[in-house]
């Protein structure tokens, strides 16, 4: 049976124009419907470099997840996630090489956060496009820090975001069908989302309230392919 596979490119407009590459994603839809999500994040001054790798049941739930971050020039430490009925496994190593693990029990719905542009858009996954009423989401964080330059156990926290419709967009990577949100995340940031393909790619993001106010993120190439 063929793989699907989605890559590209996601660059940064900050609000004073300077544009930079930002994220490189890979999506692959595997043959038994489970997905794939992997992302590397490079901030505009390369003080933070973070690798993430996803796992998603065929109805997009998460399974599992490992993140990788170093900041300022450092390695600061790699996560591993996984659920286990109801239950979220949570290890860490540091840069002294030392581990800790701890266990969480998990809401419905429930989202891992990995600081992932792309995952940004998957958390409208479970989200009723039929109306535009404010509706709630759940993510379990690694890092409360706006930028994700830190790794935690996390907690739970609830957001809540609209759905706008639908909208055509034009960008360097080409034309897109998207769908359109207004997310109010938990530190109080408002960001639009637009996605796109039935990969639900972040075909674009603007931040309207809160840090970074002015910056937008946008897909700069994108790639469909099948293998097999």
């Amino acid at each position: 049976m063929s793989v699907k596979v989605f890559s590209g490119n996601i660059n940064i407009i900050e609000a004073n124009g300077n544009i930079s590459p930002y994220e490189k994603f890979i999506i692959t839809f595997n043959p038994d419907g489970t997905k794939l999500l992997k992302t590397l994040s490079i901030s505009p001054d390369g003080n933070l470099i973070r690798d993430v790798n996803q796992y998603f049941s065929s109805e997009w739930f998460d399974i599992e997840g490992i993140a990788r971050l170093f900041y300022q020039n450092q390695y600061v430490g790699t996560i591993l996630r996984r659920v286990i009925e109801g239950n979220l496994h949570s290890t860490i190593w540091n840069n002294k090489k030392e581990f800790d693990h701890t266990e969480f029990k998990i809401s419905k719905n429930m989202h891992l956060g990995f600081h992932s542009l792309m995952n940004d858009a998957w958390k409208m996954n479970f989200l009723d496009t039929s109306h535009s009423k404010d509706q709630d989401i759940i993510v379990h964080t690694i890092s409360e820090t706006w930028n994700g330059s830190t790794i935690t156990h996390g907690k739970e926290l609830k957001s809540s975001a609209i759905y706008e419709g639908e909208e055509d967009l034009k960008l360097i990577a080409g034309n897109f069908y998207c769908q359109k949100f207004l997310w109010r995340t938990p530190s109080n940031k408002l960001l639009k989302i637009w996605r796109t393909s039935e990969a639900k790619v972040l075909a674009r993001m603007e931040v309207i309230i809160g840090k970074n106010k002015g910056s937008i993120y946008e897909l700069t190439n994108f790639k469909e392919e099948s293998i097999g």
